[in-house]
């Protein structure tokens, strides 16, 4: 082999890897145009949940700590009867809701499953 056949050997070698650093390097300048786009979009969003956490603490009352026990079982029972009663509605909304034994759901009474 002559001396201009490794040169065109070694000229196809270097544009390849030119061509695949490229590549690379592009794929990676996209990559990394997204991760500023999700990371402004976060920031943006945590920007947001923190006013929410400061226009909640500014409205808070004192803590739990300073409140008499009393205060805090009285708010205990409360809550609970409030939950009891979310509750039994919820059942009262999911047994009106069971069809009966032997009827088809949208059909008459009087047309009854064999």
């Amino acid at each position: 082999m002559s001396w201009y056949w490794w040169v065109l050997v070694w000229l196809v070698v270097v544009l390849a890897a030119i061509g695949v650093l490229g590549l690379l390097g592009l794929s990676l300048f996209r990559k990394a145009r997204a991760l500023i786009t999700e990371v402004t979009t976060a920031a943006d969003r945590l920007g947001a949940v923190s006013d929410s956490l400061q226009e909640l603490a500014e409205l808070s009352s004192d803590p739990a700590v300073f409140t008499p026990a009393s205060q805090l079982r009285q708010e205990q029972i409360l809550a609970g009867r409030h939950r009891q009663g979310r509750r039994s509605a919820g059942q009262v909304a999911q047994m009106s809701q069971k069809p009966q034994a032997g009827v088809r759901s949208g059909t008459s009474q009087d047309q009854r499953v064999r």
